[in-house]
């Protein structure tokens, strides 16, 4: 099912609930699919973004060629009563010289156009970042633009065209290859534009798309075991809203049909109605 719809969306970037509620409801209203968490998923098709930010889910979805669009998309869409013309909600910045510069665009293009499949198409990188997070972070950053990425150093049979470390140690630079700062990543997706986008990747990335959905996570355990403890309580009051209804099924098989849907009510700010489901 997730597979077949054509508006899998991400956050990132909003601190209000009642915004993201807001948001939630319209992307299940007008049949579209949202997937929570801090990190970028590969399934996922638009990013909702208030403006640029120096977090690995915009990152990814530039390198991946996918769309990055302002909350005004979804709120639009829900009063025209069906999904409309992404092109118009665009993310975009303003240069020095007041001009707006669309810095997911020429990645998208290209990708539609089929001339690429990723940003990073072609390359082979040695990852060497020695921090396993963050390590995780640019892989799945890497990956996301078609990046091969290696760990260690590959079979003799295979090229590496770029290592890319943090720190940057003897080891790293003695690579048959050119040793970059993992900060190549946003110079490559951005070129001279990185000045106007006055964001550090080596600074801010690994925090910037977890400062909300890591104060969830948590929660989202602790809600977990509540509903299992609840089990024998019939409240489906709230499961309407997420698109469920089954009647032929037992209480007990839609909580645990639901379970994924917990963390999306709680980003929601419904924290009691994840408690009743």
């Amino acid at each position: 099912m997730m597979e077949s719809c054509r508006h899998i969306f991400q956050i990132s970037g909003i601190k209000n609930c009642e915004k993201k509620r807001i948001l939630l409801k319209g992307i299940n209203q007008l049949g579209g699919k949202y997937i929570g968490g801090s990190v970028y998923k590969h399934c996922s098709t638009h990013l909702i973004i208030p403006q640029v930010l120096p977090g690995e889910k915009f990152l990814a979805f530039c390198a991946a060629g996918k769309w990055v669009v302002t909350p005004k998309y979804v709120l639009d869409s829900v009063k025209n009563g069906s999904w409309l013309d992404e092109r118009s909600y665009e993310v975009a910045i303003f240069t020095r010289s007041s001009a707006a510069f669309y810095p997911v665009r020429q990645w998208r293009e290209k990708v539609t156009n089929g001339r690429i499949t990723g940003a990073f198409q072609g390359w082979r990188v040695l990852l060497m970042v020695q921090e396993p997070t963050r390590r995780d972070m640019f892989r799945r950053l890497l990956k996301a633009g078609r990046a091969e990425v290696y760990n260690s150093p590959p079979s003799a049979f295979t090229t590496i065209t770029h290592v890319m470390a943090k720190p940057a140690t003897e080891s790293s630079k003695s690579q048959d290859a050119p040793c970059y700062p993992v900060s190549h990543i946003v110079q490559h997706l951005f070129g001279s534009y990185c000045v106007d986008m006055k964001f550090n990747i080596q600074d801010h990335l690994a925090e910037k798309d977890n400062y909300l959905d890591e104060d969830y996570s948590n929660l989202e355990a602790e809600l977990k075991s509540v509903v299992i403890e609840k089990e024998g309580q019939p409240r489906l009051r709230f499961l309407q809203f997420l698109g469920y209804h089954d009647p032929h099924h037992p209480h007990s098989q839609a909580i645990l049909a639901d379970f994924s849907n917990v963390g999306t009510m709680i980003e929601c700010g419904l924290f009691v109605e994840a408690l009743d489901s």
